[in-house]
C-alpha cells in the first residue's frame, strides 16, 4: 500500500454520525422542491498544500466522503424528527430509501468536490464544514508555531533550516474521535511530524477487542501467558505490519500518536537494560510495539523483564517540593514517571490545612473529585515490573466512563444528544424566537467546537459515559461527595445517603478519599471545560454550577487515565463526622429548576435514543 492510499484507509475508517443532519437545510429544501433525487455538493478548497500533503489531503476526504452512506433505518429516524412532521415532509424522506444514490468525489480546479444525486452533501454540509475548519485552524496553528521558532532562530543568527520537528499534541483534545481526525490532519498538513489520530486507528480494535489483542501480542513475539497479561493490563499490541505503513505515510518514525516511541522521563530514568533494548538488533528486542493505553506511550516491544519503562524510583513532582517536605505521608501512588502522596487526615479542618500550602501552578488554579475509595489501576504483575520495575506500581484509576464501557460508542451519543438539542432549538425558532437557528448554526460551524465540549460536559454532569470526568473546584463539594454513598434502583431513580462513622470499611485502603488536582503539564493544561454555552439557548445547567462542578476531558482511547497526570495529592479520610454547609437538594435542584435536567430526562425517554442511552441518566427527583 503506499502512502496516500494509508491515508484513504485510515479516514474510510471514520464512524460518520449520520444523525448530525442539518434538519433546517434539508427542510428547507425539500419545501421548495418536494424531492430528494436532485444533485447537491459539498466542496472544499485545497490552498495552501502541494504535493504529496495535498494528495493525502484529497485522499483522506475521498475517504471521509466514502463513508457517508445513508442506511433505510437512519432515513426512517430523519422522516420521523419532530422537524420533518411539523413540516409534514415525512414521506417525501422516506421514499428516498433504497440503495445509495449515484456520487462523485472529483478535483476542479483549486477544490474538491463531492457531488451526489441526492441532498445529503447539502444535509451533511454544516457538520463537514465544521470539519473543514477545524482542519484548517489547526493547519494555521502549526504554521505559526514553525514560523515564530525559525524568528526566533533567524534573530539568534541561526538559519531556519535548524528548526527541529514540531509535534502536534493539542488534537486528542477535541470532544469525539472524528475532530480529532481532522485536527490531526490539518496539523500534519502545516508541518506537524505527526498525525496523531494515527495513534487511534492503530489502537482502538485491539481496545474494544482483546482477543484481537492477544493475537497480535501473539504476532510480534509474546508466549501465551504475556500476551495475556499485557491484554489486561492496558497494554495494546501494534504489530511492525501496522505501524509501519503509518509511520512511513506521516513521513517521520520518530513519534506515534504524540509521544516519541520509548520516551522516558530524565527525572526517572529506566533500566540500563532498557536503553540496550531499543536497538532492534538486540537478542531481546520484538518485531512490533506495545501501547500503554492509560498514558498513551509507546514503546518497543521487549521480552518481558524488569526495565522501569517508567523509572525506576519513586520521585515526586518538584513543583510541589515544599509542600511534600512537610507532609508525613501514610502510603504513595504511581501516576507515571512520579508518585504522589496519600495523607490520612480525620477532620474538615485538617483537609482544608493541606489545600492552603498546596502551590498554585496554573490559572485554573486546584481541582479536586471526591470517591467513596481510592480505586487502582488492575495490571499484571509482570506488566508492572515492566513499567516501574521494583519501584511503586500501585497506579490510581481514574479512567472515564466511556472507557469502561466496552461495548459503548460514546461518540454515536454525542451526536445523537446534539441532534435533539438541535431539533429543539429549531422547533422554538419556529415558534418565534428571531435568531436562535442562526446563533446555534455559527457555533456548530466554529472550529473551537464549543459547542461540542458543552454537549459532552452536559452529557457526564448528568449520567451519560463520556470520554471526561466530573471534578470540583471547591474542596467542601469534594468531600461531600466522598461522604455520601451513591445508589440507584432498579427504576433508576438514585440517591445519596450520607455515611455515618460507623458506616466506614474496617480496611483503611477502602476508605473514602479527596484527591486534589492541577495541570502543571503542557499536554493537559487545556482539558478543563463546562456547558455554560448552553445556556444561551435555553439549556442552563444548574447542577454544576451548584457542585462547582467543571468537566475534564480525559482523552480518547489510548489515553484513559489521563487526570492522574494531574494529581498533586490524595487525602484519604480516617472514620468521623466531616460536616459540610451542603445538602443534597442544594447540590442537585429538581427538573423545574434546572433546565439542562429537563432536557436530558426527556433525551433518556425519547423513542429513538432512550433505548440506548436512557439508562445512564440519573432521576434524583420522582
Amino acid at each position: 500500500m503506499n502512502e496516500v492510499d494509508v491515508f484513504l484507509e485510515v479516514y474510510a475508517d471514520l464512524r460518520f454520525p449520520l444523525i448530525a443532519v442539518d434538519m433546517e437545510k434539508l427542510r428547507d429544501e425539500l419545501r421548495q422542491h418536494k424531492q430528494m433525487g436532485q444533485k447537491s455538493h459539498f466542496a472544499v478548497r485545497l490552498h495552501g498544500t502541494s504535493g504529496k500533503r495535498r494528495a493525502a489531503l484529497v485522499s483522506s476526504l475521498r475517504g471521509l466522503f466514502r463513508r457517508i452512506d445513508v442506511q433505510p433505518k437512519m432515513i426512517g429516524l430523519i422522516a420521523n424528527s419532530e422537524t420533518m412532521q411539523r413540516a409534514s415532509l415525512s414521506e417525501t424522506v422516506r421514499s428516498f430509501a433504497g440503495e445509495r444514490p449515484a456520487f462523485a468525489v472529483y478535483e476542479h480546479g483549486d477544490m474538491l468536490v463531492w457531488e451526489e444525486d441526492s441532498l445529503w452533501p447539502l444535509a451533511f454540509s454544516t457538520l463537514l464544514q465544521q470539519f473543514m475548519n477545524v482542519m484548517t485552524l489547526h493547519q494555521k496553528l502549526i504554521e505559526e508555531r514553525i514560523a515564530t521558532m525559525e524568528k526566533e532562530l533567524h534573530d539568534a543568527g541561526w538559519a531556519s533550516e535548524n528548526v527541529e520537528g514540531v509535534v502536534s499534541e493539542f488534537p486528542r483534545q477535541l470532544p469525539t474521535h472524528l475532530q480529532y481526525a481532522m485536527a490531526s490532519l490539518g496539523a500534519w498538513l502545516g508541518g506537524a511530524l505527526n498525525v496523531q489520530y494515527f495513534g487511534y486507528y492503530a489502537t482502538i480494535r485491539q481496545i474494544y477487542h482483546p482477543s484481537l489483542n492477544i493475537k497480535y501480542a501473539k504476532r510480534i513475539g509474546f508466549g501465551d501467558a504475556d500476551a495475556e497479561a499485557l491484554a489486561s493490563s492496558g497494554m495494546v499490541a501494534i504489530p511492525a505490519s501496522l505501524m509501519s505503513p503509518l509511520v512511513d505515510a506521516q513521513g517521520s518514525n520518530i513519534v506515534f500518536g504524540s509521544i516519541q516511541v520509548d520516551e522516558f522521563n530524565m527525572a526517572n530514568e529506566p533500566s540500563p537494560a532498557f536503553m540496550e533494548t531499543k536497538d532492534i538488533e538486540n537478542e531481546r528486542s520484538l518485531p512490533g510495539f506495545v501501547l500503554d493505553t492509560f498514558y498513551r506511550a509507546p514503546f518497543r516491544a521487549r521480552v518481558p523483564s524488569g526495565y522501569g519503562f517508567y523509572g525506576l524510583k519513586n520521585v515526586l513532582r518538584g513543583h510541589y517540593a515544599e509542600f511534600y517536605t512537610g507532609l508525613s505521608p501514610h502510603a504513595m501512588v504511581r501516576c507515571k514517571h512520579y508518585c504522589v502522596p496519600i495523607v490520612e487526615i480525620a477532620s474538615r479542618e485538617e483537609l482544608s490545612f493541606h489545600i492552603a500550602k498546596i502551590p498554585l501552578r496554573n490559572k485554573d488554579g486546584l481541582f479536586f473529585r471526591g470517591q467513596r475509595r481510592l480505586y487502582l489501576l488492575k495490571r499484571h504483575e509482570a506488566v508492572r515490573k515492566l513499567l516501574f520495575a521494583d519501584s511503586c506500581s500501585d497506579e490510581p484509576s481514574l479512567v472515564t466512563a466511556a472507557s469502561r464501557e466496552s461495548d459503548y460508542d460514546y461518540d454515536f451519543v454525542h451526536f445523537g444528544l446534539k441532534a435533539f438539542l438541535e431539533e429543539d432549538v429549531l422547533r422554538r425558532a419556529d415558534e418565534g424566537e428571531s435568531g436562535l437557528f442562526e446563533r446555534w448554526r455559527n457555533e456548530a460551524v466554529n472550529p473551537m467546537c464549543s459547542l461540542d465540549y458543552a454537549v459532552i460536559a452536559l452529557a457526564q454532569h448528568y449520567g451519560i459515559p463520556s470520554h471526561g470526568l466530573d471534578v470540583t473546584t471547591s474542596a467542601d463539594v469534594a468531600l461531600w461527595f466522598a461522604t455520601n454513598r451513591y445508589s440507584r434502583n432498579d427504576s433508576r431513580f438514585a440517591t445519596y445517603t450520607t455515611l455515618r462513622t460507623e458506616d466506614w470499611p474496617a480496611d483503611r485502603e477502602e476508605w473514602p478519599v479527596v484527591i486534589a488536582c492541577q495541570m502543571v503539564t503542557q499536554s493537559i493544561e487545556q482539558s478543563l471545560r463546562d456547558c455554560q454555552e448552553l445556556a444561551t439557548f435555553g439549556f442552563d445547567a444548574r447542577r454544576p454550577r451548584k457542585q462547582q462542578a467543571r468537566f475534564f476531558h480525559g482523552g480518547h482511547s489510548d489515553h484513559q487515565n489521563r487526570l492522574a497526570e494531574a494529581v498533586v495529592c490524595v487525602f484519604r479520610l480516617a472514620p468521623g463526622a466531616y460536616e459540610t454547609k451542603l445538602t443534597f437538594d442544594a447540590l442537585f435542584p429538581p427538573p423545574e429548576d434546572d433546565p439542562a435536567y429537563r432536557v436530558m430526562l426527556r433525551f433518556a425517554s425519547s423513542p429513538v435514543f432512550g433505548p440506548q442511552c436512557g439508562r445512564f441518566v440519573n432521576r434524583f427527583h420522582t
